[in-house]
């Protein structure tokens, strides 16, 4: 089943809804472009300052000629269908369709790669958490034993230093 619904202004596309997938495609028109001979004063311009702005230097022309074709990420056109000498765009729709729906697969297959890499990462990040709180754990344990041998150290010596000064006060009594 494909959808098919209509950017917003200024968008030039339209995009199909296919196999999950939202696909953007865009027919455009290939133009020509030819550049006009610099006038007079322009041509000094460019000998005096080395450019001259032409805000007028190109002109376009339409050539009839159509491309149908899916957009990528990077707007660009790709898997397209165009008018040539012995074709026309309307005539290459099933094999357009056909560049849809494996485009629509491929694209669900990247997508279902990236949430095992997601999922892989995130395993590993909680494996990485996990370790480093028994490390915590284990330092916190080591640190609350050496704290109770350093105490019971200073309780020994307490001890035998009560235990001098009593022997000291039985000798002299």
């Amino acid at each position: 089943c494909m959808q098919l619904s209509l950017e917003p202004d200024g968008k030039r596309r339209s995009c199909l809804t296919f196999q999950g997938q939202r696909l953007a495609i865009r027919l455009v028109e290939t133009i020509s472009r030819t550049e006009r001979e610099p006038t007079e004063k322009e041509r000094q311009e460019i000998k005096k300052y080395g450019h001259a702005y032409l805000p007028d230097r190109y002109t376009y022309q339409p050539t009839g000629t159509l491309k149908l074709g899916i957009l990528s990420f990077y707007h660009e056109l790709q898997n397209v269908v165009s008018d040539g000498k012995h074709q026309r765009v309307e005539l290459c729709l099933n094999k357009f369709v056909v560049k849809l729906e494996t485009e629509a697969v491929r694209r669900k297959r990247h997508e279902e790669h990236l949430e095992r890499q997601h999922r892989i990462w995130e395993e590993q990040e909680r494996r990485r958490r996990e370790r480093e709180e028994r490390k915590k754990n284990e330092i916190e344990r080591l640190k609350a034993l050496e704290d109770e041998a350093r105490d019971w150290k200073r309780a020994e010596n307490i001890r035998a230093y009560v235990a001098a000064v009593q022997a000291k006060a039985t000798r002299e009594h």
